[in-house]
């Protein structure tokens, strides 16, 4: 039997263990969908309050969220405290405490008229966040980006700029301790060895769920896309094949491309990659108790640990009502929800197709026409 002991303990401004004290916690990091923006991670916390638990956790005061695997942590900033007292001054007494993670803190703040290069999309972001008064955390990263952004003067949210960011990368986010990792899209590769989530048994390489479900595109479903890029000419793709069999659906995005051939190629993918209406994501809900250790350490690391990008990819098995086998699909952790009692923890994940991270499309005016014999244009 495998159950997480969740440990949570202040880092600043002086350490403290409250763990003995906390009754459950709900956390939530990342996105459901491919195309959401991201607004960052918030940690929720009942506690035990007979013993004045509360004086902790002072504004901005920071927490760690530690799991006793040992892979990693979570750091969090106290933004509020609700009291529950007991009338009368017996009883059980709690608090609820709300607190954010690194994106959600930091993207408060706002900048006026910085300078920005060209540059890397995730170089340029890292350039911006250090121009903070009041920096909390960082921006990690293991290159510049597969996009460059444009130079610009931005004045705004840390947060609205972090999102066009994504929006012009097309990239992954995760978190350790007080970073956000940005993980740029040619690093989302498709290493799935020994990750798996299916129905059967749980096994090193495998985590069992309990529970499944999958959607349709939805709102993901594009056939004509116009990139928006900030101070350029806005660029348009079309798949008309699918405008041709289901109609046009229409998306615009705004970027910070920095010339139009970056955001054309942006639009193109879009429309080809996104135009299939019965394209599907998928979330799973599963227990820490019934999962093998090692192969649930794994599973944390992709939100817990600096390394988190090369535990994004999974394989997901499920079974089709009336089918005779399983179906496979690899599949990207986009976001998670935890709820945590100190009994159980149940996660609930979701997932988008890798195809999203896999930037090239057949039979477009940007990447190519497949013909009969060679790849033209």
């Amino acid at each position: 039997m495998t159950k997480i002991d969740w440990s949570l303990i202040r880092y600043a401004p002086s350490s403290v263990d409250v763990t003995s004290s906390v009754l459950s916690f709900s956390y939530t990091q990342g996105r459901q969908n491919y195309l959401d923006p991201y607004s960052g991670g918030t940690l929720t916390v009942t506690l035990n309050n007979n013993a004045n638990i509360a004086q902790y956790f002072t504004f901005n005061s920071v927490w760690a969220l530690y799991d006793d695997g040992g892979v990693g942590s979570l750091r969090f900033w106290t933004q509020n405290v609700q009291f529950n007292d007991h009338p009368g001054n017996t009883g059980l007494s709690t608090i609820t405490v709300s607190l954010v993670d690194v994106l959600a803190r930091n993207g408060r703040n706002v900048v006026s008229n910085v300078s920005l290069a060209q540059a890397g999309t995730i170089q340029q972001l890292q350039t911006l966040w250090q121009t903070l008064g009041f920096q909390i955390g960082d921006i990690g990263a293991s290159n510049a980006g597969s996009s460059t952004a444009a130079a610009t003067t931005y004045s705004g949210s840390m947060l609205n700029y972090f999102n066009l960011i994504t929006a012009t990368e097309k990239g992954l986010v995760s978190f350790y301790d007080g970073t956000a990792y940005m993980i740029a899209r040619n690093a989302v590769s498709n290493s799935i060895a020994g990750k798996s989530f299916t129905r059967d048994t749980p096994d090193t390489n495998s985590i069992v769920y309990m529970d499944f479900s999958h959607n349709r595109a939805g709102m993901n479903f594009m056939n004509t896309v116009t990139i928006a890029p900030q101070g350029l000419a806005n660029q348009t793709g079309v798949n008309s094949t699918s405008v041709t069999a289901y109609g046009t659906a229409e998306q615009t995005i705004t970027t910070v491309d920095y010339n139009t051939t970056q955001a054309d190629g942006l639009a193109d993918w879009l429309a080809f990659s996104q135009s299939d209406p019965d394209s599907e994501r998928w979330s799973v809900s599963f227990m820490d108790i019934p999962q093998n250790f090692t192969a649930l350490n794994r599973f944390i690391n992709a939100f817990m640990s600096s390394t988190g990008y090369a535990y994004r990819v999974w394989n997901l098995y499920y079974r089709v009502p009336g089918a005779a086998s399983d179906t496979l699909v690899q599949v990207v952790l986009e976001g998670i929800t935890v709820n945590a009692t100190p009994d159980k923890t149940i996660f609930t994940v979701y997932f988008s197709d890798i195809e999203n991270y896999q930037f090239f499309t057949l039979n477009s005016s940007v990447f190519g026409v497949l013909n009969t014999s060679r790849l033209g244009f």
